[in-house]
């Protein structure tokens, strides 16, 4: 606590140099006495009161008015010690508490420096307060550290031992295998002969109270903190086909496979670009950490939408692409306790990711089904503008299916696209496609993609087909658009394991509810999702 939270050193000092001028008596006498007392003080066998009643007898000069202001001009300096609280001291236990990990106080006070530290601000900051004067134990036994992981539940090689060194505590936590480190940010203010320990080069030193924070960063395996390798971290890693590690360690993950990105380059630019997109990829898990992170790297952006993190179903913090460096840390904070996490990365732009780093423990998420979701840019999730927000991430809020979203901007039924996946066998499929191509004359396009389709997964997988939405603008070609839909069910009424859904019933037909009277905003994107979640119920699929 003093000298690494608090010092004393500020407002008004009282040391035995004081004391023994206000009492009138030689300083080495005073002190003599006084230092006598003092394990009694500070293992609770005697209060303040009682440790200076004791030493002013043995001076032959005690009076309750010597006694009475000696305690009252200890604790007026001692006040003055925990009204100049640090802001940074403060800071560094929230942000210690905001990462998960446990603080614990070790202290040598005796009873008037104890009921100040437990009226203190900092005193609800820590986990475990071992305050030496109530627990019969001082520093540098041994015991009190032990006694204090103990109570914290954690190994000594998981522990940092911080604190300025007096008492020899840095030494006795070294030996009992903690990871020492020498606070130095009071050192400055203190004065002989007080200064309780000199700078000890053979511990790492902390000039500043967050420097504590900079060396956990720098440091992976402190106190339960996890940084995930590239093969842990495709565990929580949903959305994917497949991963690849690049150059620099980064994490990429595909939708598609080679054949079918290949494909896309040499059919068009703008598809090919998208096909690589973060599009409906999430990382989900049950956790109980405080603080998780990753860091970023862009590769690709089409329009500007979000990184966003839900907790337990609802979304609480969004990160959006325009206010962010094309690489960077993003740090994501967490209520405490067990909860369920999911990240969603940026649907019309390609991140790779690197370093997952969280503070606790984890498990992968649980899934449902695995579903492909084929669609255009609607399905890929251009018009929200929020990655949580598409009409796929909306629904499967609620579905929790293990998707692969092959949706591309511009897209249209394209049997070309629809190659073998090796190792990868939906339990069901999904197609959103036709607003892209509802005015051709022809529907062989259509016919031949679901007959393909059908050839390529089996006649007893379930297919749901959404036609398109409502779009409002083509007003003078709504005819043509509803005619295109109705050839469409025709198609796909023909096979027996399709089950198809009117894509007119999902959207409200007001502009309010698109971005560009083409693609659902936000709230069309809600409603687009929970309708299609009902509809998905009603027909069993």
């Amino acid at each position: 606590m003093f000298e690494t939270l608090v010092t004393l050193f500020v407002g008004r000092t009282y040391f035995s140099e004081d004391i023994a001028k206000d009492l009138g008596v030689p300083l080495q006498d005073f002190r003599k006495e006084w230092h006598a007392t003092e394990t009694d003080r500070t293992l609770g066998r005697l209060t303040m009161t009682e440790g200076v009643s004791i030493a002013l007898k043995k001076l032959g000069i005690y009076s309750e008015e010597n006694v009475n202001l000696i305690c009252q001009k200890r604790l007026n300096a001692l006040g003055d010690t925990f009204s100049s609280i640090p802001d940074e001291s403060i800071l560094l236990l929230k942000t210690l508490h905001q990462k998960g990990i446990k603080t614990g106080l070790i202290t040598n006070t005796f009873s008037d420096e104890r009921d100040l530290i437990r009226s203190s601000p900092l005193y609800p900051l820590f986990d475990i307060a071992m305050i030496s004067y109530e627990q019969g134990l001082s520093k540098p036994d041994h015991a009190i550290y032990e006694k204090m992981l103990n109570l914290l539940n954690v190994q000594s090689d998981e522990c940092l031992y911080i604190g300025d060194g007096g008492s020899r505590e840095l030494y006795a936590a070294r030996e009992i295998g903690m990871n020492a480190l020498q606070c130095t940010w009071f050192h400055h203010l203190a004065f002989e002969p007080h200064i309780p320990c000199p700078i000890l080069d053979e511990f790492p030193q902390l000039t500043r109270q967050m420097d504590l924070i900079k060396y956990i960063d720098n440091n992976k395996n402190t106190n339960g903190r996890k940084i995930m390798t590239n093969k842990e971290l495709q565990s929580i890693y949903h959305g994917a086909y497949s991963f690849e590690e690049i150059e620099g360690g980064w994490l990429q993950a595909f939708q598609y496979t080679k054949e079918q990105m290949e494909y896309f380059k040499k059919a068009s630019e703008f598809w090919y670009d998208r096909c690589m997109a973060s599009t409906s990829k999430t990382l989900e898990m049950e956790t109980d950490a405080t603080v998780i992170s990753f860091e970023y790297k862009f590769l690709w952006k089409g329009s500007e939408d979000s990184f966003e993190l839900a907790v337990n179903g609802q979304i609480s913090e969004i990160k959006y692409v325009k206010d962010l460096k094309d690489e960077g840390k993003l740090v994501w904070e967490l209520p405490s306790g067990k909860k369920n996490v999911i990240i969603y990365l940026p649907a019309d732009a390609t991140v790779v990711i690197r370093n997952f780093d969280l503070y606790g423990t984890y498990s992968p998420a649980k899934k449902n089904e695995k579903v492909l979701w084929l669609g255009d840019s609607i399905t890929q999730g251009y018009g929200p503008l929020r990655s949580a927000c598409t009409y796929v991430s909306v629904a499967n809020r609620l579905l929790n299916y293990e998707i692969i979203n092959q949706g591309i901007g511009g897209y249209v039924y394209d049997k070309k696209s629809l190659l073998k996946m090796p190792g990868y066998n939906p339990d069901k499929i999904i197609v959103s496609l036709g607003t892209n191509q509802f005015g051709s004359e022809s529907m062989k396009d259509v016919e031949e993609y679901y007959e393909t389709l059908i050839k390529l997964y089996g006649k007893t997988i379930p297919v749901l087909c959404i036609t398109p939405i409502w779009r409002g603008d083509v007003v003078d070609g709504e005819p043509v658009l509803r005619e295109f839909c109705d050839k469409i069910k025709k198609i796909a009424a023909s096979y027996s394991n399709v089950k198809i859904v009117d894509g007119f019933t999902l959207v409200p037909h007001l502009s309010e509810y698109f971005l560009d009277n083409l693609h659902p905003n936000p709230l069309g994107c809600e409603v687009y999702g929970r309708n299609l979640v009902e509809a998905i119920k009603k027909l069993n699929f």
